[in-house]
């Protein structure tokens, strides 16, 4: 079964917001979360061409072709929960 990200952000991918994403890596909690990146784009089409990769168009973007990235927040033990 297939876990639900409890928690989820956008930071555009520009130099304040690779900035914060760093800070954001040097400060979580890794003992108690983990975290994944993903790239968003407008305009999947584009990249699919650049890259050649069918994929890209369902898929995350590689952060070069990203416009901003989703972060998600998962705990690592399941009864910890975000509060609503």
């Amino acid at each position: 079964m297939r876990r639900i990200p409890e928690y989820e952000f956008k930071v555009p991918n520009d130099e304040e917001g690779r900035q914060f994403i760093d800070l954001f890596k040097k400060f979580l909690n890794k003992d108690k979360y983990g975290y994944r990146l993903r790239g968003n784009a407008k305009n999947r089409r584009e990249i699919v061409a650049i890259t050649d990769n069918p994929s890209h168009m369902f898929e995350h973007i590689p952060a070069e072709f990203a416009d901003e990235f989703r972060v998600y927040i998962n705990p690592k033990n399941k009864r910890l929960r975000f509060l609503p």
